[in-house]
């Protein structure tokens, strides 16, 4: 970046960064004033404690900071998120924090490993997600089509085994406790 700006060729030039928004040096901003267009895709998968178990060890509290910093800056800021079985129940609270901020969410979703996907929770439970108005009012008709396939999967005891397993092993490792940071 430094030697484009140099050479003063960074006007003619746009960034894109795709981030998980735990590092964010300072020199960042300093250099990025000099380009035409910079923008960030974040890689955030939920909110808060359940973001810290999801991408862990990640700090929310940094990744916020580092969030305002770029809309502060008025940089192009929008957020993908990985939707997994850990994370698709809390859609609606990740749009609002979103919307609350004007920053675009598309979905990314889990299919390997197969106890990590949306499909691994038991139907009942990704039905119970189109019936939440909340998120049925925030979600763009694409991210409710994308839903409601996803919720008319026919259920995978083997898989829920694998994560209900998976998690525990987890929660072991790391001292946490997935049912209370996703009740």
């Amino acid at each position: 970046l430094e030697q484009l700006i140099e050479r003063q060729r960074s006007s003619n030039i746009e960034l894109f960064y795709n981030s998980n928004m735990t590092h964010l040096p300072e020199k960042a901003f300093i250099l990025w004033k000099n380009f035409k267009k910079v923008s960030v895709s974040a890689s955030i998968d939920d909110i808060g404690d359940r973001n810290h178990y999801i991408r862990y060890p990640a700090s929310w509290k940094k990744i916020e900071m580092h969030v305002a910093k770029i809309l502060d800056h008025g940089l192009i800021l929008d957020v993908t998120k990985t939707v997994s079985a850990m994370n698709l129940f809390y859609l609606d609270e990740m749009l609002a924090w979103a919307q609350t901020r004007k920053i675009h969410v598309e979905y990314n979703f889990v299919y390997d490993p197969p106890f990590l996907a949306p499909k691994a929770l038991p139907q009942v439970v990704r039905k119970e997600l189109l019936k939440n108005e909340k998120f049925q009012t925030m979600a763009s008709a694409r991210q409710r089509h994308q839903l409601e396939a996803i919720a008319s999967e026919e259920d995978s005891p083997e898989l829920w085994e694998q994560f209900v397993s998976y998690t525990k092993t987890l929660d072991q490792s790391r001292k946490q406790d997935f049912q209370k940071t996703f009740p």
